[in-house]
């Protein structure tokens, strides 16, 4: 992952889309019930869990590197099950030279690998992401590859900033009586990420192909509490 500015998701990438997001309602689900998505922000080490929990990996590994120059975010690295039928071990890598907000954002994309990826998908040097991009680019048809890098970034958006919080705050928004800035900081992202989840694109992609809603102000695990 590399710094960007933040694009509203192409066309081409809606009927991805509608086959993916409604991963993160169970996800947002579970976290909702253990832990209230009401009190942001979003904890990135919970997820994690979930994320095991659901079966998407063995486990997953957050390590801090260094990193050659701040524009290399950070990446992640797929290992063998650790027994047949298992799912395959994670581990994520990120700049230590990252603030928390770019931390928890590139942490959370990055797991999202382990939820999005089929083989096709994972690209581990740079040699063979070079044809990806030079696709995007032409304006081709893009691969699995390029979509995955997408929608790993829209998933990890609608996990740390989920559709049941921000839109309450899109009047506000796009009036600009609250900036990109301001959202980061209740919710501990960048400007790239609040501005991404706050595009109208965004929204209208995650309303067709997210319809469940998590009702935030009911939790299942609150009775046994």
């Amino acid at each position: 992952m590399s710094r960007g500015r933040a694009q509203v998701l192409p066309f081409c990438y809606a009927g991805f889309a509608m086959r993916q997001l409604d991963e993160a309602f169970h996800i947002l689900s579970d976290y909702h019930d253990a832990h209230d998505l009401r009190m942001v922000p979003v904890l990135v080490d919970k997820l994690r869990d979930i994320i095991v929990a659901r079966g998407y990996a063995s486990s997953i590994g957050l390590h801090k590197v260094a990193y050659n120059g701040r524009n290399i975010l950070g990446g992640v690295k797929f290992y063998d099950p650790p027994y047949a039928g298992a799912s395959a071990g994670v581990e994520i890598y990120y700049n230590q030279a990252l603030s928390k907000e770019w931390e928890r954002a590139v942490a959370c994309k990055e797991m999202c690998h382990a939820i999005l990826d089929e083989d096709d998908d994972r690209v581990t040097n740079a040699r063979d992401l070079i044809p990806h991009i030079q696709a995007l680019h032409a304006n081709i048809l893009p691969t699995s590859a390029v979509q995955s890098e997408f929608m790993a970034e829209v998933l990890a958006v609608e996990l740390l900033m989920p559709y049941e919080l921000r839109c309450h705050h899109i009047e506000d928004f796009s009036s600009g009586k609250v900036s990109a800035r301001e959202l980061g900081l209740r919710y501990w992202l960048p400007p790239y990420f609040v501005s991404m989840a706050m595009t109208p694109a965004l929204f209208s992609i995650v309303e067709q192909a997210r319809p469940k809603r998590v009702d935030i102000n009911k939790r299942r695990a609150a009775a046994a509490e």
